[in-house]
């Protein structure tokens, strides 16, 4: 459901927030979600877990390493806002290191 044709930013954001979890296959859903979430997601503990599922389901589909780590290194930093999310943003730090080695390798390759 396009923005424009919702009343307001929240109703988007349920709207986009039901679909994902309807479909998380829906990037252009999980994009318009996270573009929305952003902003507020610092000082928005509600806010914040939504935006980090969307950027979970963004890194899923994702194609390249480089947009993997991004959106790993993104999430990382906001798990590390919340008080049970240590564990998760290092391990997403962990996952990120793996994608940025797994592009240098391919770059590499890409010279011989």
């Amino acid at each position: 459901m396009a923005l424009e044709h919702l009343e307001d930013e929240a109703k988007a954001v349920t709207q986009l927030t039901r679909l994902i979890g309807l479909d998380r296959t829906d990037r252009d859903s999980a994009a318009l979600l996270a573009d929305l979430l952003r902003p507020t997601a610092g000082e928005d503990p509600t806010a914040r877990t939504t935006l980090v599922d969307a950027l979970g389901v963004l890194e899923e589909l994702a194609e390249s390493p480089e947009e993997k780590a991004t959106l790993l290194a993104e999430t990382a930093g906001l798990l590390d806002q919340m008080s049970d999310g240590k564990e998760r943003a290092a391990d997403s730090r962990e996952r990120c290191l793996l994608y940025t080695s797994d592009a240098a390798d391919d770059s590499l390759r890409g010279d011989l």
